[in-house]
């Protein structure tokens, strides 16, 4: 049986039925197939999308980290001396 889902717009609905999606992981290279309803077909597959998400935030967590430091040091020389 076909999946589907009800989505209200406004005053009327549509009725989206899930379609077979194939892509190529941008990880591990490998082709998959997944069901998906709407929108862009997914980069990574499921095994790889953690281990991207992790990369991701600690990414983001060193950035942030440099981001301060920079920020600490500007206004460390910014401030009068007394």
């Amino acid at each position: 049986m076909e999946e589907v889902i009800t989505v209200q717009v406004r005053r009327h609905t549509r009725t989206v039925p899930a379609r077979e999606v194939r892509f190529t992981c941008w990880q591990c290279g490998q082709e998959k197939t997944v069901q998906q309803y709407l929108g862009r077909p997914p980069r990574y597959c499921a095994s790889c999308r953690d281990q991207v998400a992790q990369w991701r935030r600690e990414d983001d967590r060193d950035a942030a980290t440099a981001r301060m430091r920079r920020l600490r040091a500007t206004r460390h020389a910014a401030q009068p001396l007394s």
